[in-house]
């Protein structure tokens, strides 16, 4: 799966024993209108995302509402 969308909130970063995680959460907003009603809708989903390797440097320079590129599997949970 692969977005690319902005940041909903600072990336937390978390440091375990040998190495460190960095968990982002991203937003995806479509927007549109609705035929019937003509009225403006947006709807968000949220994904949330885990960096390993570089979890240090995108913990330090992303922020809320920068933009990123997320290329990896999906698993769903709930």
């Amino acid at each position: 799966m692969i977005l690319r969308r902005q940041l909903g909130a600072d990336p937390e970063t978390v440091s375990a024993e040998r190495r460190s995680v960095c968990n982002i959460r991203i937003r995806d907003s479509n927007r549109g209108k609705d035929k019937a009603e003509r009225d403006k809708k947006e709807a968000t989903e949220w994904h949330r995302s885990r960096v390993l390797g570089l979890a240090e440097i995108a913990g330090q320079y992303r922020k809320k509402g920068s933009s990123v590129y997320d290329r990896g599997q999906s698993q769903a949970r709930k």
